[in-house]
Formats: C-alpha cells, sequence, structure tokens
C-alpha cells in the first residue's frame, strides 16, 4: 500500500488501456510511455486543456487516468 506500488498500479492501468487502444484503432497508433504524476500540481504541469479523465478508487485509495490524445 505504499506510495510506489499505488503509482506503479495505476501505471499497469494505463498500459492495458493503451494496448486495448492499439489493438482498436490499429499499430499505427503512437502511444507514449504513461508517467505516473502524484498531485494536482504535476497533473495540471503535464496534461493539455481537453484530457479524458478516468476517476477510480481501490483500497479506498483515489487515483486520476488522464488520456490525451492528439489527430496528427
Amino acid at each position: 500500500m505504499s506510495q510506489g506500488n499505488l503509482l506503479d498500479a495505476v501505471g499497469e492501468i494505463a498500459n492495458t488501456l493503451g494496448g486495448n487502444a492499439r489493438k482498436t484503432l490499429g499499430p499505427a497508433l503512437n502511444i507514449s510511455v504513461p508517467v505516473r504524476l502524484h498531485g494536482s500540481s504535476g497533473i495540471q504541469a503535464r496534461v493539455r486543456k481537453h484530457p479524458y479523465a478516468i476517476t477510480l478508487r481501490w483500497n479506498h485509495q483515489p487515483a486520476v487516468v488522464c488520456i490525451d490524445m492528439e489527430k496528427r
């Protein structure tokens, strides 16, 4: 239940979501390495204006997974 282990769990959730997106959207989808952030100041510094946020709670610990896509 350490902070590091919880951040690792959220990173694994992000990896799973990215893998599923690649299966659905195709191999040309470029996925960046997930970035684990702690606290609102870190999130505000890294996320663009309109991310898709997935909130979750695991063993009473809150977390947010932000997905930010850009069409090129």
